[in-house]
């Protein structure tokens, strides 16, 4: 698989270089520094951009005679009758890597279009080296402080582990866009077995939330969680107050399962009224 992960680390290594050298570059870096990222976390992360062109990668990755089918099998190029364009265009890119750091597959976010029928985050697609599944956001990078703090922080996007991250709470990691599998936790089983859970507190955030717990149990995790005020999520919460606040929140409002699940059966509820009693 060597040949693959050199041109996923290349495909990388570009969109990193065309976020810092380009003009789009500096509309997209205005853009994350905006969103409370500072260049340090833009490096641990590489994050970069996918230019805007048709096939500006596709160029790139040919010259460096890499293969057509290749490409399209890593989820990189494909192919139409206008010949091959790239898959990702005009999105800031982040690296996904596999447990040993080597890059695998890329979230693509978009950020400077209202086009409501964009994705506002797209996936590569699954390939051979790359199983959703399998796979956390961020684990290459936090195992070694989940291992020293004893726990794993679990997110539902990769910019609230990035807000974590900053905060200080460097051992937080999420699923990619998809519900929480048995595979996943079997991985953080090798480096812990305590999990807080922290996804938004909307109806589907809460229902993630019951079914993640049920699964960290059935397979021996000692279980807590944060809920954030107001619905919002960790990226919004340390934007607006600021990493410091979030940091003290979290570790201030980090309760058992048990009542959690108590707190979520009465919400929105008149306890007082004896029906629902």
């Amino acid at each position: 698989y060597t040949k693959y992960y050199e041109m996923l680390h290349l495909a990388s290594k570009f969109y990193e270089k065309n976020l810092n050298t380009t003009k789009s570059g500096l509309e997209a870096l205005d853009y994350l520094h905006k969103r409370g990222l500072n260049d340090e976390t833009i490096k641990v992360f590489d994050i970069g951009l996918a230019p805007s062109g048709y096939d500006t990668l596709y160029q790139v990755l040919k010259e460096s005679n890499y293969l057509e089918l290749d490409m399209i099998d890593l989820g990189l190029v494909g192919s139409s009758d206008r010949g091959y364009h790239d898959l990702f265009i005009n999105r800031i890119m982040f690296p996904i890597k596999n447990e040993n750091g080597d890059v695998i597959a890329f979230s693509g976010r978009i950020f400077n279009t209202d086009d409501k029928n964009q994705a506002k985050y797209i996936n590569t697609k699954e390939t051979f080296i790359f199983k959703k599944g399998n796979t956390l956001f961020n684990l290459n990078n936090a195992k070694s402080d989940i291992m020293k703090k004893r726990r794993v922080i679990l997110h539902e996007g990769q910019m609230d582990v990035i807000a974590s991250y900053r905060s200080g709470l460097k051992e937080a990691v999420c699923s990619l866009g998809t519900a929480l599998t048995v595979e996943q936790v079997n991985i953080l089983r090798r480096y812990t077995d305590n999990v807080v859970i922290c996804y938004d507190c909307d109806k589907a955030g809460i229902n993630a939330s019951l079914k993640a717990i049920r699964l960290f149990k059935q397979n021996g995790f000692k279980v807590s969680l944060v809920m954030l005020p107001q619905g919002m999520d960790p990226d919004e919460y340390s934007l607006k107050y600021g990493a410091n606040a979030y940091l003290k929140y979290f570790e201030e409002n980090i309760i058992d399962e048990n009542t959690y699940i108590f707190n979520q059966a009465f919400l929105n509820k008149n306890i007082a009224d004896i029906t629902t009693k």
